[in-house]
């Protein structure tokens, strides 16, 4: 916990099974009037592509963010991570599995295709007060192979 508190850490994680990229999509300021929203740069995008195609053969390959890179269309807020689209359908092709963000307080999944690829989109609740018609509560994610697993789990 100590070591998390640090900060935003960006670095790759290869782990026994599976592989985490985490980027950066916080912005302090910004061009556009909700500043608040994400963006992810080239150079974010291609540190991320590297670390997929590293990564060990048969590891489940994790895109971590605070934005999700494609908004759901049932999200309770709208918005656009600035060059999201873009990375991720790069990422898909470069290998990811799983896209998993926050920012929206509310769960959702998506399956998303790009170029014979499959990856799978997941915006996990919070633990928050900060509540946007959902209850709060976080996921798990369990991998077998090639099989995974997502529960949802509220806090009452």
């Amino acid at each position: 916990f100590e070591h998390a508190a640090d900060g935003v850490f960006t670095i790759a994680y290869h782990g026994e099974g599976f592989t985490l990229a985490p980027i950066n999509t916080a912005r302090g300021v910004q061009w556009r009037k909700n500043w608040a929203l994400g963006a992810i740069s080239d150079l974010q995008t291609r540190t991320a592509e590297h670390c997929l195609r590293d990564a060990p053969a048969g590891n489940l390959r994790v895109i971590i963010t605070h934005h999700p890179l494609t908004w759901p269309t049932e999200a309770p807020i709208r918005g656009v991570t600035r060059g999201g689209a873009r990375a991720q359908a790069k990422l898909i092709a470069a290998g990811a599995d799983i896209f998993l963000s926050g920012h929206l307080h509310t769960p959702h999944i998506d399956i998303l295709s790009y170029g014979g690829r499959s990856a799978a989109a997941i915006s996990a609740p919070t633990l928050s007060i900060r509540q946007r018609g959902a209850p709060a509560g976080f996921v798990t994610i369990a991998a077998d192979g090639p099989c995974v697993d997502v529960d949802l789990y509220e806090v009452t």
